[in-house]
């Protein structure tokens, strides 16, 4: 069973390994994981099974398009994350640029330091603490419902290349299926050929026989002549 697996595997590798060199390296940015890429085509082929190139082919093209699909999906949550990143550093600065202005004002215009409850050094010590603070702060779902409502375009634009790639795979399916029906009916008609060749073979052979004794004397030619 142990070689049975391998020798599967083994194989699964090679007809991966023929695709990719016909059709070149897989479709994934350098962001992205490659045996991610494989696994999808992996299970792609053994859950259709293909026969022959052409199928193959079908194959290759599902991969990219499932891969394209969850690049998008992905896309979308990077992007409301990213735009929530974006808001807390903006608030971080503005932290920072506060700070400053104390200091400033703390230390005086001859940068001598004025009376104050709170030193710099205490100031910066507890501005990073704060920022800190903020940016490791889990984000809220109301933060991210802002940062929806500013990349809300850009996810509407994401949104129509998700469904174009959701099109094509649909599409794909419906060659695979339109494949697989006409090849179905093409061994279909093969076969009830060999079998109509067959059956009237069969039917053809007691009336060989038949004619056969109707041709061969009951009496030997010998008999006759007495």
């Amino acid at each position: 069973m142990e070689m049975e697996q391998g020798s599967h595997e083994e194989s699964m590798e090679t007809k991966l390994a023929e695709l990719q060199q016909l059709f070149g390296p897989p479709p994934v940015l350098s962001s992205e994981s490659t045996q991610s890429y494989d696994e999808i085509m992996t299970r792609l082929m053994e859950g259709f099974a293909p026969r022959n190139f052409i199928q193959q082919i079908y194959i290759k093209e599902l991969a990219d398009c499932t891969r394209e699909m969850v690049r998008y999906t992905r896309y979308k949550t990077l992007t409301m994350e990213a735009r929530f990143q974006q808001r807390l550093e903006f608030q971080a600065q503005r932290h920072r640029a506060a700070a400053q202005s104390k200091d400033t004002f703390a230390k005086g215009p001859a940068g001598q330091a004025r009376e104050a409850a709170t030193t710099p050094d205490d100031l910066l010590d507890g501005l990073v603490k704060e920022i800190d603070d903020m940016l490791l702060k889990p984000a809220a779902e109301i933060a991210h419902v802002r940062a929806l409502e500013v990349v809300l375009v850009k996810l509407e634009r994401v949104n129509k290349l998700l469904n174009a790639a959701r099109a094509r795979r649909n599409n794909i399916l419906e060659q695979i299926e339109a494949y697989k029906a006409v090849r179905e009916q093409r061994l279909r008609r093969i076969s009830d050929k060999i079998i109509a060749t067959e059956s009237a073979a069969v039917a053809a052979q007691p009336k060989q026989v038949a004619e056969q004794q109707v041709a061969e004397p009951l009496v030997p030619p010998g008999e006759q002549q007495q």
